[in-house]
């Protein structure tokens, strides 16, 4: 998708959800905001903080499943099912096989999928708020622009799956804030611009994962397994590390990446 695209679909998006775009907008107006990737509802209906132009506005959020979507049929709920954009709030997936289904904008919200089979599952968009995923296996999973805020994925088998952000620049991360991603096994996968503030993964295993400009603030990573991933521009402040950090960072890249004291390096750290 070529930038011009891409910029007319982001203005789009701010068009029809009422928010102007010209640099005349004051500074604290309620239409601009602080934290790119934020939420708020307004009049019912979610918003989220995204960049234009170099400036912070709240637009509509498009991963939003509308309170009158549908909900499944039970041959949608199968392997190469159609789910997208349903709402399946109160469904129980618990080890289900859900292999090459595509649920993109589906609600998932407090869903159990525990033990579930989501290998090569299309889940870009959906909302994971507070999901049960721990012990799901298949990988290759496509998390593009999910929220996944305080979700369980302890115990996952995911490699090589897609966490990258909705937008190419980053403007709506994949949110894992406060999400519990304890002994997953998420290796060869993709957080490129993806929010684990407040994350807890002790025991997990990201090696050779991807994470350029990935936010891992505050983040509990107590014997995570960073061995040759890419962290360059990711920002670790305030995150707890193992005294064996040294060998949890193993042939890590460090370009530009802020470590857990806060000062910036393009090589491996002298002190955790």
């Amino acid at each position: 998708m070529s930038v011009r695209i891409r910029v007319a679909a982001v203005l789009f998006l701010l068009v029809v959800s009422g928010v102007g775009v010209t640099s005349a907008s004051p500074k604290n107006s309620p239409a601009t905001c602080s934290r790119t990737g934020s939420t708020r509802s307004i009049n019912n209906q979610r918003q989220v903080c995204v960049v234009v132009g170099g400036r912070r506005y709240w637009v509509a959020d498009p991963r939003v499943v509308s309170a009158a979507a549908t909900k499944p049929t039970v041959s949608q709920i199968r392997p190469g099912g159609d789910m997208s954009g349903l709402d399946l709030r109160g469904i129980d997936l618990a080890g289900r096989d859900l292999s090459t289904a595509r649920a993109a904008k589906a609600n998932f919200e407090g869903v159990n999928l525990a033990g579930a089979f989501i290998m090569s599952v299309n889940l870009g968009s959906a909302i994971l708020r507070r999901a049960n995923l721990s012990n799901t296996s298949g990988g290759w999973v496509y998390f593009n622009g999910a929220d996944l805020e305080g979700a369980n994925l302890t115990g996952a088998r995911l490699r090589g799956s897609n966490f990258d952000a909705y937008v190419d620049s980053g403007t709506i991360r994949v949110n894992l804030r406060g999400a519990r991603l304890d002994s997953v096994d998420l290796s060869w996968s993709t957080f490129e611009n993806a929010d684990f503030t407040g994350a807890s993964a002790r025991g997990a295993v990201f090696v050779d994962s991807n994470f350029q400009q990935a936010k891992v603030l505050r983040a509990d990573l107590t014997n995570a397994n960073f061995q040759r991933a890419d962290l360059t521009g990711a920002d670790f402040t305030g995150s707890i590390v193992s005294s064996d950090w040294r060998n949890q960072f193993k042939d890590a890249r460090f370009q530009d990446t802020v470590w857990v004291d806060g000062t910036k390096w393009s090589s491996m750290p002298p002190r955790p």
